[in-house]
């Protein structure tokens, strides 16, 4: 905004000062100082019979009389002075940190939307979003298309603000249908993984994983659905599998949802090294509509009759491993347990068992990645009802079936972790 203004203000000066100056009209010499006429003087003159200067002096005397040219004079005033008002508004109100926007045109939001000011494009945007319901279809339909842009662009990081504007677009009835489908197309990019090596005899795991998911809160509709199949087809056969589902209300920034491909399906296949295409096709609902998304992924998966899982002895850690794992959470209705982990500084494999005193059942197994943040998994034990309340033991067994059902674990520790747990967590 503050680039045209400085433009159009030079240009008005630079008018200004030609029109001032005027255009030699003659060629008769004329006094420097107050632009009095010498023709006529005679060659003893020393000074201006006007102002008294010296005029023998270098520079006192100029060739030519002048006229003002009012044309450039005027129309330089006119660019000037109006750039010069606006530009100190501008700059006034910028320092001040008032916000003017509400009251500007539609067309001035824009623009500061495309322009390099940061600040300005955040402002702009809000701006714009809270003007979706009285703006006309065209100029809605424009901003929607550029919010998509923004989306697809995984290259820099995404606004969820965008994902609002397109929320409040469409809950206006302001966007197309096309539109919407491509912000349903657009709002995740999952990879598609499994298992590189499989004992065979065990399971293939294969999941997607989903990170920068490109949404916003206030979903149309309540919530955002989500039903992925993946089918692996190799030379030997294929074989789908459904990896069930997930619903969001708001933004996340990622996810798992994971299956696993039977060991008898597999058998099939025999030892070796087998090129594999993974295709999957995944429904997303909003809205009360439903797009499906595509994606293909090609590579190999190795089956072997060799463990692919190795225990890695580190006494060391035991102390520390310790205290690494807590119970957060119990639910005796539904039998789930949630297990909390500090940072790892190892890949762990556990079945966890639970102990009354009198019996012990198994709660299932759990697998986690070394990682330096704080995470949880909630377990489910089919016979929770069975076991006495607290006080209880929890032990932590280390479980090649755990790792084994996961992608990419490879290595386990090898220790176990007992927990006590004298009463539910409140």
């Amino acid at each position: 905004m503050l680039i045209p203004l400085l433009i159009t203000l030079v240009v008005g000066i630079v008018l200004t000062v030609l029109g001032w100056r005027g255009r030699v009209i003659d060629d008769h010499p004329v006094c420097s100082h107050c632009g009095y006429d010498l023709m006529g003087m005679v060659p003893e003159t020393v000074k201006c019979s006007e102002c008294g200067r010296d005029i023998k002096q270098a520079g006192a005397i100029r060739r030519g009389n002048r006229t003002r040219r009012a044309g450039l004079l005027w129309t330089g005033i006119f660019l000037a002075v109006p750039a010069m008002v606006i530009g100190l508004v501008l700059i006034s109100v910028t320092l001040s940190g008032w916000n003017w926007r509400p009251w500007a045109p539609w067309s001035v939001l824009v623009m500061e939307l495309k322009g390099p000011d940061a600040r300005a494009r955040d402002l702009a945007l809000t701006e714009l979003t809270s003007r979706i319901g009285t703006g006309s279809d065209g100029d809605v339909q424009w901003l929607v298309d550029k919010a998509l842009e923004m989306q697809a662009n995984r290259a820099t990081p995404w606004d969820p603000r965008w994902g609002k504007l397109i929320h409040e677009a469409f809950t206006a009835k302001k966007t197309r249908l096309d539109q919407w489908e491509r912000y349903l197309n657009q709002v995740m990019a999952p990879a598609i993984e499994w298992r590189a090596v499989v004992r065979l005899g065990d399971p293939l795991p294969v999941q997607l994983r989903y990170k920068d998911a490109r949404l916003a809160d206030g979903i149309p509709g309540g919530k955002l659905s989500v039903y992925p199949d993946i089918t692996l087809t190799t030379a030997g056969g294929s074989f789908t599998v459904s990896l069930g589902g997930m619903s969001s209300r708001g933004s996340w920034a990622s996810g798992l949802l994971g299956s696993s491909i039977e060991a008898n399906k597999l058998a099939a296949l025999g030892v070796g090294t087998h090129d594999v295409r993974a295709e999957m096709q995944q429904k997303i609902s909003a809205g009360g509509v439903t797009v499906v998304v595509k994606q293909a992924k090609d590579g190999t998966l190795v089956l072997t009759s060799d463990p692919t899982i190795t225990r890695v002895g580190r006494p060391d850690l035991q102390n520390q491993m310790d205290h690494a794992f807590r119970i957060s959470q119990v639910d005796p209705v539904s039998g789930t347990i949630m297990v909390q982990a500090e940072p790892l500084p190892v890949d762990v494999g556990f079945e966890v068992w639970l102990s009354d005193g009198t019996r012990r059942i198994s709660a299932g197994n759990m697998a986690i990645k070394a990682h330096g943040n704080p995470t949880g998994m909630g377990l489910t034990a089919s016979k929770f009802k069975e076991v006495k309340p607290p006080p209880w033991n929890i032990t932590l067994e280390p479980s090649e079936a755990a790792a084994a059902a996961t992608v990419d674990i490879e290595k386990i520790w090898d220790g176990r972790v007992q927990i006590g747990l004298e009463e539910l967590p409140k």
